[in-house]
């Protein structure tokens, strides 16, 4: 499967071809955000991987949407694998990125049976994982390209702690709607709950009795 042209790549790209004729002035492209009072600032190298793995999972869900159903298979089951690897050894954001390309290449098959059997089997325990990703990840942004130039601008919106705490709870109320025992999800559904401050939530979504 070809490589994905991320926001590193472009860089580098526009980098190498500006090289014989930068100057102290302009040495290198780099890449700034715009907060929302107008302010620019630097753009951290956790950002630009945040960019880099939005389009290396768009670019895998176009090219999996063309492989035959045991090729799916064998991409989701390499992703989960690689997902799980990265989160026991703390890389949440890389986990993540494998979780999200697994669930993007999903083949729900053509009756309700194969469908209930690949969302038991395979998209709940996914998503819950997926989940407990965004309950350990840092805050992370979300820029938007504006311009090129010698500065890369983008458009920037932070997402709060608060935020991925809301989206892991979120996530686990999908799951619980496909089945509503599922204690992984419940668990987790109760920890966003406790760190959003929804105390009462929480102690209910962790008993099961909150739906």
């Amino acid at each position: 499967m070809p490589e994905a042209y991320t926001v590193s790549k472009m860089l580098s790209s526009i980098n190498e071809i500006m090289a014989p004729v930068a100057t102290d002035v302009c040495g290198s492209v780099t890449l700034q955000r715009r907060t929302e009072n107008g302010i620019m600032l630097n753009t951290s190298q956790k950002e630009i991987a945040y960019l880099d793995a939005k389009a290396r999972v768009k670019h895998s869900a176009q090219q999996v949407c063309q492989l035959d159903k045991p090729a799916k298979a064998q991409w989701v089951k390499t992703q989960r694998l690689a997902g799980n690897e990265a989160f026991h050894i703390g890389e949440y954001q890389q986990a993540a990125e494998a979780y999200i390309q697994a669930l993007t290449a999903l083949d729900f098959g053509s009756s309700p049976q194969e469908k209930i059997a690949c969302q038991r089997e395979i998209q709940i325990p996914l998503t819950c994982n997926l989940a407990a990703c965004m309950l350990k990840l840092e805050v992370v942004s979300s820029p938007l390209l504006y311009s090129i130039g010698c500065c890369v601008v983008l458009n920037n919106v932070v997402f709060s702690c608060e935020q991925q705490w809301d989206k892991a709870g979120l996530m686990c109320d999908q799951v619980l709607a496909l089945d509503p025992n599922c204690v992984k999800a419940l668990q987790q559904r109760a920890k966003a709950k406790a760190r959003l401050n929804m105390f009462g939530d929480a102690r209910y979504a962790d008993s099961g009795l909150l739906r």
